[in-house]
C-alpha cells in the first residue's frame, strides 16, 4: 500500500472513532455478521521496508482482536454455520467466521495455538500448488528483489530501490506492472526475467507454506475447516473458460484426495471487483461450492442469502493492529465509505473515458 494511501486510511480510522461515529451509526453499519479474512499471523518483524505488512498481524493482535469479539457480544462459528445462519435468517445474535487465506505456515505455528486456546473455529483456504511447493508467491518474491537491490532491472527499465523511499516506489511500480500483464503466463514470465536479473531473492513456497502433511494435521483440528484457493493462486477475471474451470473444479478435486474429506468452500484469489465476477460465479456454483468469499469489504447482510457464492469479508489489516481501528473496521463504517469511494471513483473514471462512436 502506496504510505500516502495509509496515512489517509488512518486518519480516516481515527477520525471515525474519535468523533464517537462509528459508535453512533454502528445499530445501522454492523449488519448481522462478519467474515474476517487474515493470511499471515507471526511475530513482528524489525525490517523497515515491509510492503506486505498488510497481510500480516501479530499473534497478539489475533489475540486482542478474538478478545474485542467477546466483549462486543459476537459469537464465532464456523463457515459452515455462518452459512446456515443466513439461510435460515437466525440473527439473533451477531457472529463472526475467521478465515486464512494462502495455507502459510504461520496458521500451524502462531494462529492454531490462539484460536484453539479460544476455541475459535476457523477456515483455511489452500491453493494446492502452494501447498506442492511449486506454486509463486510473487509478492513475497517481489518484496525480497526489492529489499536486496539497489535497483532492479528489467526488460529496458532500470528502477532505483536505494533508499525506502525508493523502495517503496519500486514495489508499487513493478506490482503495477504485474497486474496490467495480460494473463498469469505472462505475470509469470515476467517474475522469471526479474529473477534472471535478480536470481538469489527468490522465495520458495515451500519455505512459508505448509505441505500436505502439515495441511492434514491442521484438518484433523475439530475447529478447523479446509477450503480451495484455486490451483496456482490467478487472477480469474485474467484465464479462459477451460482455465478456470480447471482452477476450481480441480483444486477441489485435489483437497478432497489429499484430505479424504470434502470440500465445500472456496476463496478466490485476490478477489475484488475486478478479479472476480458473474463468470465466476457461476462457475463456482457448477462446481458445487457451498459458499465462496471474495475481498469485497463490507459486513453481512440479509441479501447476502441470495449471494453465498460472493460472499464479502473485512482484511484484519496488519498496517492498522490497534484496538480503536479495530472498532472502527468492524463496526461496518469504515468499509461502507471505502466502498462508496471506490464505487465513485470507478465512476469518475468511466466517465473520463473518451468515447468513440
Amino acid at each position: 500500500m502506496p504510505p500516502s494511501k495509509f496515512w489517509i486510511r488512518k486518519t480516516g480510522l481515527d477520525a471515525l472513532y474519535f468523533t464517537g461515529a462509528s459508535k453512533l451509526l454502528r445499530p445501522l453499519t454492523a449488519g448481522i455478521g462478519i467474515i474476517l479474512m487474515l493470511h499471515r499471523v507471526r511475530p513482528a518483524r524489525p525490517e523497515r521496508f515491509q510492503p506486505n505488512k498488510y497481510l500480516e498481524i501479530t499473534p497478539q493482535f489475533l489475540e486482542n482482536t478474538i478478545r474485542w469479539l467477546r466483549r462486543n457480544a459476537y459469537e464465532f462459528v464456523s463457515i459452515d454455520e455462518a452459512r446456515s445462519r443466513i439461510l435460515q435468517r437466525r440473527f439473533d445474535r451477531k457472529f463472526v467466521a475467521i478465515t486464512l487465506d494462502d495455507g502459510y505456515r504461520d496458521v500451524k505455528i502462531w494462529a492454531k495455538p490462539v484460536l484453539r486456546r479460544f476455541n475459535v473455529p476457523y477456515t483455511v483456504y489452500v491453493a494446492t500448488e502452494l501447498a506442492d511447493g511449486t506454486g509463486k508467491l510473487w509478492w513475497h518474491d517481489l518484496e525480497s528483489i526489492v529489499a536486496t537491490n539497489d535497483a532492479v532491472e528489467i526488460d529496458r527499465s532500470r528502477i532505483p530501490c536505494r533508499s525506502l523511499a525508493e523502495k517503496q516506489s519500486a514495489f508499487i511500480r513493478l506490482e503495477q506492472m504485474i497486474f496490467n500483464q495480460p494473463c498469469p503466463a505472462s505475470e509469470r514470465a515476467f517474475m522469471d526475467r526479474l529473477f534472471a536479473r535478480h536470481h538469489d531473492a527468490a522465495v520458495p513456497a515451500d519455505a512459508v507454506c505448509m505441505g500436505w502433511d502439515e495441511i492434514r494435521e491442521v484438518a484433523a483440528d475439530p475447529l478447523a475447516t479446509i477450503g480451495a484457493h484455486t490451483v496456482s493462486h490467478p487472477l480469474l477475471a485474467k484465464v479462459p473458460d477451460t482455465r478456470l474451470r480447471t482452477e476450481l473444479f480441480q483444486s477441489r478435486r485435489i483437497l478432497e484426495d489429499k484430505l479424504q474429506r470434502d470440500v465445500h468452500h472456496l476463496a478466490y484469489p485476490y478477489g475484488t471487483a475486478e478479479a472476480v465476477g458473474p463468470r465466476e460465479f457461476e462457475v463456482a456454483a457448477e462446481a458445487g461450492y457451498r459458499t465462496a468469499v471474495t475481498t469485497h469489504p463490507e459486513v453481512l447482510t440479509e441479501p447476502d442469502a441470495h449471494r453465498l457464492l460472493q460472499l464479502p469479508r473485512i482484511n484484519v489489516d496488519g498496517t492498522y493492529q490497534r484496538e480503536r481501528h479495530l472498532d472502527v473496521l468492524l463496526s461496518g463504517l469504515a468499509p461502507a465509505v471505502w466502498s462508496k469511494m471506490r464505487h465513485i471513483r470507478r465512476l469518475h473514471r468511466r466517465f473520463r473515458q473518451p468515447a468513440y462512436g
